[in-house]
């Protein structure tokens, strides 16, 4: 399924009685900033989710900044959302798709299949002059019942093991600089994991935050194994790239933990 839908599309379908909209801007310098703008302005019919509190599971000293939420809470979340396994799910955020895209890779991890994120996000939606609303809806509870896709992610053993042997490729998705251990402004030690290559997240799309048509991306990762696994600094902006290998034609598996896991064995 394409993974993207653009404003155009998502326009005609707002009276979808499918459609669940997913609001998850967000920002890590003020963690509050994403649900205050979502009060003020939002898509009609979105409803806002948190990445901290509702797309994460609890830090423990070696989870890494955002562990995955386990399956009974994101089941009992996209219950209370009034998702189910027929729902159009579409997402948007205001950052090149870093949040919406980890939403997307979250419920396709969890059993939902129908889910897309807004090509250009609420910039692109703001531009074309399309509908906004403040109000604050609310969905019959569903039944949905979660599965877990463990082929979609890896954890730190396989990690280790493909870092010291090699077997498929290992994908640094964070910006050169943090990926050359020239700077880290989050995480406790700067680096990479050995053997990684770096494809950063944001090259994925333009500045608008539109992701590169297909062509592109088959090129971009005409290279890559059929199976790489991607990471970044906690397990969000990485799933921008496998995004970015899904439209291309490949799959890929996500290391949650990523650098602010590996890194804590470090310290």
């Amino acid at each position: 399924m394409q993974a993207t839908i653009s404003v155009k599309n998502l326009n005609m379908m707002l009276n979808d009685p499918n459609l669940r909209l997913f609001d998850t801007r967000f920002a890590l310098s003020d963690t509050d900033a994403g649900f205050q703008l979502f009060v003020e302005s939002h898509l009609p019919g979105a409803q806002y989710l948190h990445l901290d509190k509702d797309l994460s599971g609890v830090k423990t000293p070696h989870s890494g900044r955002h562990p995955l939420p386990l399956k009974g809470d994101f089941q009992t979340l996209m219950q209370r959302c009034g998702v189910d396994k027929d729902s159009q799910i579409v997402i948007y955020d205001a950052s090149r798709c870093a949040f919406a895209s980890r939403l997307w890779w979250l419920c396709r991890y969890y059993g939902l299949e129908h889910v897309r994120v807004l090509e250009g996000g609420w910039q692109a939606w703001r531009s074309a002059n399309l509908p906004l609303s403040s109000a604050q809806v609310e969905f019959p509870r569903s039944h949905w019942v979660a599965t877990t896709n463990q082929h979609m992610t890896a954890d730190i053993e396989t990690v280790r093991l493909v870092s010291k042997q090699g077997g498929c490729s290992l994908i640094d998705a964070r910006e050169e600089p943090r990926y050359l251990g020239l700077e880290e402004p989050i995480d406790p030690i700067a680096g990479h994991i050995p053997g990684a290559i770096n494809v950063p997240w944001k090259s994925m799309t333009d500045d608008l935050g539109h992701f590169h048509q297909e062509r592109e991306l088959e090129s971009l990762w005409a290279d890559i194994d059929k199976d790489p696994i991607v990471y970044c600094g906690s397990g969000v902006t990485a799933c921008v790239d496998i995004l970015a290998l899904h439209q291309a034609g490949k799959s890929a598996r996500l290391y949650p933990g990523s650098w602010s896991q590996w890194c804590s064995y470090m310290i």
